[in-house]
């Protein structure tokens, strides 16, 4: 009677009828990769709506960075992706070496998931680096009063927004705190560190992003 019970129980059922998500070889990966959407700027408006940012007109990542959440792209690693923890969309190319974009929904030590082609699949990292030359791109949030930087002039970021939440990592994240010197740049240095980022002392997006995990800023 028990094991019934539990069969016929609400969350036994919906698990029974969660399809599984497959996992692409090489071969399935292609074909699906060769039937992918084209256009970046409908790959960051589709990102776009993972963060509930619409409606979008015109160039989407200006339109995101006007409300406060800025694109940012450039290459790295599944690991990097992993600490990042969010949403990413990702160029992929095939033999005529057009890029055609995928969303990334989740990624672990055994694979990426991701939406590709209107479907939700999985492929090891073996599988997706026949497609993927290691180039992302994701949405943060800015802090007040940021500016991103220009071919002009530098990234422009509140000294004050920055020691408080810098402040607040060290007193619920550092292992140490009382370890951590009061130099804004040296706990920055410390934070990426922590972090598993380059330790330069420079604010830039990335670390901005770890710094919001860290606080608790909402993001996807």
């Amino acid at each position: 009677a028990t094991s019934g019970a539990a069969a016929s129980s609400p969350e036994a059922s919906a698990s029974a009828a969660a399809p599984a998500v497959p996992w692409l070889t090489e071969p399935e990966f292609a074909a699906l990769v060769s039937n992918a959407a084209v256009g970046e700027r409908e790959a960051w408006r589709d990102l776009a709506l993972v963060w509930l940012l619409t409606p979008l007109d015109g160039e989407p990542c200006v339109a995101t960075a006007a409300l406060g959440v800025p694109c940012h792209k450039q290459r790295g690693t599944l690991a990097l992706l992993r600490q990042l923890d969010r949403p990413a969309l990702l160029p992929l190319y095939g033999a005529e070496g057009t890029p055609r974009f995928a969303q990334m929904l989740a990624v672990s030590d055994e694979g990426a998931r991701l939406r590709l082609a209107g479907r939700t699949v999985q492929v090891s990292p073996q599988v997706l680096s026949t497609h993927w030359r290691g180039e992302f791109g994701v949405l943060w949030r800015s802090p007040p009063g940021y500016q991103a930087a220009t071919s002009q002039a530098a990234a422009r970021l509140e000294p004050a927004w920055l020691d408080a939440q810098l402040s607040r990592w060290v007193l619920a994240h550092a292992p140490t705190p009382r370890t951590v010197p009061n130099s804004l740049r040296t706990r920055v240095r410390a934070f990426q560190q922590a972090q598993g980022l380059e330790p330069d002392g420079q604010v830039g997006a990335l670390t901005l992003m770890q710094l919001n995990r860290a606080v608790g800023v909402d993001e996807p």
